[in-house]
């Protein structure tokens, strides 16, 4: 189980932004594939780079960060509960080219099946500030 939550959340992470970036605008990664995420209630493409991330074309840094969910073993019972992941959580200052005044609110939502291993069903919500 921690196999697959260590490599869900790495990459969720990864791709919604947690490695910090001392605020220099960096270009859109251009070898890799957007992740589908709602935000403020629009189907949005995001390009992560560590921290900092693309929403449909703009630059944004992360403020706050949560992903958790459900691990439900391989072989476990049909109706049995799965075991609930507790949230990975993380809040970081704003800095001098963050604008806090135009926060916005991302989710996403996920499944990973690995056999042999179970699925993992889970929630990411990352609130955002754009640089300028």
């Amino acid at each position: 189980m921690r196999k697959i939550l260590a490599s869900v959340a790495a990459a969720t992470l990864a791709t919604a932004g947690v490695v910090g970036v001392s605020g220099i605008a960096y270009a859109i990664p251009d070898n890799k594939v957007p992740e589908l995420w709602i935000c403020d209630g629009v189907e949005s493409e995001i390009f992560g780079a560590g921290r900092s991330a693309w929403i449909n074309g703009e630059q944004y840094l992360a403020v706050s960060l949560e992903f958790g969910g459900i691990f439900t073993p391989e072989g476990t019972p049909e109706g049995e509960p799965g075991i609930p992941v507790d949230p990975y959580m993380k809040t970081w200052g704003g800095g001098p080219k963050v604008d806090t005044g135009k926060l916005v609110e991302c989710t996403a939502e996920f499944t990973e099946t690995r056999p042999g291993e179970g699925t993992f069903v889970g929630y990411g919500i990352a609130i955002a500030a754009p640089l300028h």
